[in-house]
């Protein structure tokens, strides 16, 4: 059994990037700030997705197979889970998750606080099931998730892949500023699907596109760009950061940018290309 749900997210998001160029380009184009906004919102948005995933798979465990010794269990004590109506013949369910305490340490060393709320229409492995994600007064050490997520699965084999699409809506803060970030994404669940007693060999892969605007009161020069997946951006359960994957950057008026995760140490390294060079980077 897993005695707990890891709310996976990348600490780059509370980060500073540090770089090492291996040589100078305008500072317009080799501004990698716009990367860093993109990180950081994937990873919130993910977290998101799995602390839902998890929370609710233990809850169908629960209802639908009481008694089966495979049912998914965790131990989070800064977790508190609520699902009304408790049972097996009435939708939509409302799946409330609560953090009461900032002075809590969750298992994965993260503190968090505030209240996720889900409205759930349906089991995982049925094709249409959807599910209404929102945030209310919800940070993940004292950064705020603002926004919503709506899930629908659109492809379910038993016991091999499940495929969400995802629309996400999400005000980010970077720094001093904020950014609404929104997305439209494939979520691609192709490995782990059917041991709910091991997180340990979960991936998760996305595909899409999202674009990001600033908001007004913004201090900042970053202007609205784009994002676009070119190869799936993968996450698995053992790893905080983004594994693999390359996305596009495409800001307004400068030059696009495509970044590399070629990652399979969990490193947090990466590359982006500019101009047809090359450059080093950490997230």
């Amino acid at each position: 059994m897993k005695n707990r749900i890891p709310l996976i997210i990348v600490a780059s998001c509370f980060v500073i990037l540090s770089q090492s160029c291996k040589k100078n380009n305008t500072l317009t184009d080799n501004d990698t700030r716009q990367l860093l906004i993109i990180n950081t919102a994937e990873v919130l948005s993910n977290d998101a997705f799995k602390t839902f995933l998890y929370t609710w798979i233990r809850m169908e465990d629960s209802l639908f197979h009481p008694n089966n010794p495979a049912n998914f269990r965790y131990n989070e004590l800064c977790m508190q889970v609520t699902l009304v109506p408790f049972d097996t013949t009435n939708w939509p369910k409302t799946l409330t998750i609560t953090f009461p305490d900032s002075n809590c340490n969750c298992n994965d060393g993260l503190r968090r606080l505030g209240r996720i709320d889900i409205i759930i229409n349906g089991k995982i492995s049925q094709v249409n099931s959807s599910y209404k994600i929102s945030y209310n007064n919800y940070f993940v050490d004292s950064k705020p998730l603002i926004g919503n997520k709506r899930l629908t699965i659109i492809y379910s084999e038993a016991a091999t892949r499940i495929v969400f699409y995802d629309t996400s809506e999400m005000k980010i803060q970077f720094g001093t500023d904020y950014f609404y970030w929104n997305a439209n994404h494939t979520l691609d669940w192709v490995l782990g699907t059917s041991t709910h007693s091991d997180m340990n060999d979960d991936l998760f892969h996305y595909n899409g596109k999202a674009t990001v605007v600033p908001a007004a009161e913004n201090t900042s020069d970053i202007g609205s760009f784009k994002s676009n997946i070119i190869q799936s951006m993968k996450f698995t359960n053992w790893c905080f950061w983004i594994r693999n994957g390359e996305v596009e950057i495409i800001p307004e008026n400068f030059s696009s940018k495509t970044v590399n995760y070629a990652d399979t140490t969990c490193s947090r390294h990466g590359f982006y290309t500019v101009n047809n060079e090359t450059f080093d980077f950490d997230f």
